[in-house]
């Protein structure tokens, strides 16, 4: 065949099945070319197919991985935030609800104290960092990441001046605390928590609600009671407040009606 197509000398009358042996040999090359650019594009797909394939795997095992690490710091942070909680009062050596959430409620505006440190560091932009990550936290529904964080911003301002920025920004974190500490369960700290907050800040009126709740999920309906009329007294209308006040004034009269009726008769 090479021969036959390489002639020049071949006689006419077979000049025709020369053409054809031509086309037919283009043909075949061309078809050649075809199948190897069509295995040249599957091998390549296939290539992708695995690359995308490795890229997800790694990626899933790295989530996992996050996942776990997380899964054990958040069991660390509960652990000490149960501690932290159960401590914030009975530390102090009062009764369920320390001198210092009794006189926020009467309104004798007490102290946070505070002790004092050598060479104190302040870290404003820290403390805003921790809030931002904190509120993050609460809109996810982790609310032990959430409680941490809004201690962390209180570490960084801790011996900040008592100036309108840093106040407002340790009652901001003292308040989020607080509703972190409520959905966890740290009602004695969440007392703690709204009451600092309310030093810093008495016109918060989801400070008193917090405040209240924290008292009334511990039991103290009487003081949970006197904590909603604080905040009423600044915004009557206050809906969660109204409704808070009538559930305490409830369980404070069942309480009282329980008293009188255990109590003795009088001879």
């Amino acid at each position: 065949l090479a021969r036959v197509l390489t002639r020049k000398d071949e006689p006419d009358d077979r000049s025709d099945e020369i053409r054809q042996l031509r086309e037919e040999n283009a043909r075949l090359r061309k078809w050649d070319e075809l199948t190897r650019e069509i295995d040249r594009e599957e091998r390549d797909e296939n290539d992708s197919k695995h690359y995308a394939q490795a890229l997800v795997q790694h990626a899933r095992q790295q989530r996992a991985a996050r996942e776990a690490r997380e899964a054990r710091e958040a069991e660390k942070e509960f652990k000490a935030a149960e501690a932290a909680s159960s401590l914030c009062i009975t530390e102090r050596g009062a009764g369920p609800h320390d001198a210092f959430v009794r006189a926020v409620i009467k309104g004798d505006k007490p102290k946070i104290a505070r002790a004092p440190k050598k060479n104190p560091v302040v870290d404003m932009a820290e403390a805003e960092k921790a809030r931002k990550d904190g509120n993050t936290a609460i809109a996810l529904g982790n609310y032990r990441r959430a409680f941490w964080r809004y201690a962390d911003g209180l570490k960084a301002i801790r011996y900040a001046d008592d100036d309108e920025e840093a106040s407002s920004l340790r009652a901001t974190l003292y308040a989020n605390r607080a509703q972190a500490g409520l959905h966890l369960g740290f009602h004695q700290a969440a007392c703690r928590d709204a009451a600092a907050s309310l030093v810093e800040d008495p016109s918060r009126l989801k400070c008193w609600h917090r405040l209240g709740t924290a008292l009334f999920n511990t039991g103290d309906h009487a003081l949970a009671l006197d904590a909603c009329l604080r905040g009423l007294a600044l915004k009557p209308d206050h809906a969660p407040l109204r409704a808070l006040e009538l559930k305490a004034s409830a369980a404070k009269a069942a309480d009282d009606a329980a008293t009188a009726a255990a109590a003795p008769p009088v001879p």
